[in-house]
């Protein structure tokens, strides 16, 4: 997406590693590691070659992306196509969201912009035998009945919002009467066949034209006063992002803040004249993510001076052992840094939208559960290494 000049890193677990080398085999990403021990994965996402579903859904909704409803619906038709193959082939994902959806965009496909542009693209998903950590650890379900779920919230939600993809949300009852409605009827009845035929003939029942990529209630002719001034102010707007790559790169969900308060702050008034600001007032989304990071630092320091203690006395209760306060400290230090090291904990940092939410108990929960099971795996590894050493001691004292 224009601006997103940066490599995010994208860590989820798997279950089985046949089955991941499977996936990996039909939905390549062109970047990516895995960690056996930790049975994790990584892929580190060139953000100016791939745009996450949920990223592009709230930058059109902020009036920021260009977006057709043509290109919307026949998006639509692809992720429906993708995951009907995939349940063909027998692969399963019962762990599908806006955030484990891609959009890859081909060599010579033009990014994503504040311009309409016609573009090329294949669809990746990720996270396949993850668990959602930041929703309800048991949920699973179907690829096919999740994504449905997605396309009717995608267009609730620019129902709600009265969003109609074209410059000034014009033809608003009709597109919600003839395109809207029908697709969102067809996702509830919960048949993915039935909604890519559905789709298929609102497009051409609107006459989707293949080289504007758009039907008839797009904006087919160029406004060239917004366009010109959209223009003209498409390299700042590339400057405002890579000032906020550049002070924020090393944190990756201050970054995401950053971004996504720029694209909400310039989608509200680049087509303004005289009151154009492009500068984002971003504490409300940074201090969000501040707060966040700073609860979970304090969080892991109880836990670990708390379990520490106790599984030093109860690994220890069999040795006269004493130890000092600069080898436990060294100790908790190699311990949190082999937690903010570890991929699963990385996962939390996947996505901002995590942390958009107005119920955040169920993820700082699940945050807490996986983090008091690290820390309980490296206490134990730590101390076990410091009994050997000090065994090891006692014999060379010995002889």
């Amino acid at each position: 997406m224009i601006g997103f000049n940066y490599c995010s890193n994208q860590s989820y677990s798997y279950l089985d590693l046949d089955v991941l080398c499977r996936i990996i085999e039909y939905d390549p990403i062109e970047n990516m590691q895995i960690y056996q021990e930790e049975k994790s994965i990584k892929y580190i996402i060139d953000r100016t070659k791939y745009v996450r579903l949920s990223d592009l859904i709230f930058s059109i909704k902020a009036k920021f992306i260009r977006f057709h409803l043509g290109q919307l619906l026949m998006l639509f038709t692809a992720m429906l196509k993708k995951t009907i193959e995939m349940e063909d082939l027998e692969i399963e994902h019962l762990y599908l969201d806006e955030n484990r959806i891609w959009l890859e965009l081909k060599n010579n496909s033009p990014q994503l912009s504040i311009l309409y542009v016609k573009f090329q693209y294949s669809l990746r998903f990720t996270g396949y035998q993850c668990i959602i950590y930041e929703d309800d650890l048991d949920e699973k379900m179907k690829a096919s009945t999740k994504l449905l779920q997605i396309i009717s919230g995608i267009l609730q939600d620019f129902k709600t919002e009265k969003i109609t993809c074209n410059k000034q949300d014009s033809y608003f009852s009709k597109i919600v009467d003839e395109i809207y409605d029908p697709i969102i009827q067809s996702c509830q009845n919960q048949n993915i066949t039935d909604t890519l035929n559905s789709i298929n003939g609102i497009l051409s029942n609107h006459q989707y034209d293949q080289d504007s990529q758009t039907i008839n209630y797009d904006d087919n002719l160029i406004d060239h006063y917004l366009y010109q001034l959209r223009d003209y102010r498409l390299e700042g707007i590339k400057k405002e992002f890579m000032e906020s790559i550049n002070k924020y790169e090393t944190n990756q969900l201050i970054l995401e803040a950053s971004l996504m308060q720029k694209v909400e702050q310039i989608g509200k008034n680049v087509d303004e004249l005289f009151s154009y600001n492009p500068k984002a007032e971003e504490s409300k989304k940074i201090d969000l993510i501040c707060v966040v990071q700073d609860k979970r630092e304090k969080v892991l320091k109880n836990l670990l001076d708390s379990l520490f203690i106790h599984y030093f006395q109860e690994m220890g209760k069999d040795y006269k052992f004493s130890i000092s306060q600069e080898e436990e400290y060294q100790m908790k230090q190699n311990i949190m840094k082999n937690i903010q090291n570890h991929h699963l904990q990385q996962y939390f940092e996947n996505s901002i939208y995590f942390y958009f939410k107005p119920d955040q108990i169920q993820l700082e929960q699940n945050y807490q559960l996986l983090l008091q099971n690290l820390i309980k795996s490296f206490i134990k590894d730590e101390i076990e290494l410091y009994i050997q050493l000090q065994i090891l001691k006692l014999i060379e004292d010995l002889i």
